[in-house]
């Protein structure tokens, strides 16, 4: 029974870190979406929101995706996206 517990919690650690790599995608284009929309933005958010998207991808890429979803969250506010 302590087998099946332990292969349980292992499964569901490493589930978590594949859900949030793929969270990143979604982010990613939800930003783009806006970004094409032309939002009402002063030129520093603009750069901004560009910036954090850009690092965003650049972090999942490399799998660092806790520091990608934080980035992507932070360009996300700016666009008051949810």
């Amino acid at each position: 029974m302590n087998i099946l517990r332990y292969f349980i919690a292992c499964s569901l650690f490493f589930c978590s870190f594949s859900l949030l790599a793929y969270h990143c995608p979604m982010d990613i284009k939800k930003i783009d979406h806006v970004l094409a929309s032309n939002p009402p933005l002063s030129q520093t958010q603009q750069v901004e929101v560009r910036n954090l998207r850009a690092l965003g991808e650049q972090y999942h890429r490399s799998g660092d995706h806790d520091r990608a979803v934080q980035l992507l969250c932070q360009a996300m506010q700016i666009l008051r996206i949810q």
